[in-house]
């Protein structure tokens, strides 16, 4: 009587085991995804934000995204499958610029026309198009 007891415990223990890994394999899966958070540059390597920026980028729904350089404000729907920042439908605010920030709106428009690939590593967001490496950190 005590072995079916001391199985039953036993097999209790594994289903628990089991529960609290999909449990964490599925609160690792919503952390790797970028949406749901703004993000700000910490490091630029390649082509400098005119103005020196920082980018601002903001992935707070699934199929938009928002980014400020320095200058106007630039939307578009985004798709980042497997593992890709492709955006349709950039769309900005027309407001002028400074001197430092005139390019700003055209150093978003060159990245994100390259499709850049992304990575997440805990809070950091990396966007990497050739040579291109913009480093992200989230607010």
């Amino acid at each position: 009587m005590w072995k079916t007891g001391l199985i039953a415990a036993v097999a209790l223990i594994g289903l628990a085991a089991c529960s609290n890994d999909s449990d964490d394999a599925a609160n690792n899966s919503a952390e790797s995804a970028p949406v749901g958070h703004d993000y700000v540059s910490t490091e630029v390597v390649g082509s400098p934000i005119p103005g020196g920026g920082p980018l601002e980028l903001g992935l707070q729904e699934s199929d938009k995204a928002t980014l400020f350089a320095g200058c106007n404000t630039a939307t578009a729907a985004v798709d980042l499958s497997n593992g890709t920042f492709v955006v349709t439908g950039l769309e900005s605010t027309t407001n002028e610029c400074s001197a430092e920030t005139i390019g700003a709106d055209g150093w978003i428009s060159d990245l994100l026309q390259r499709q850049p690939t992304w990575t997440l590593d805990g809070t950091t967001l990396t966007l990497t198009a050739g040579n291109q490496i913009v480093t992200l950190a989230q607010k």
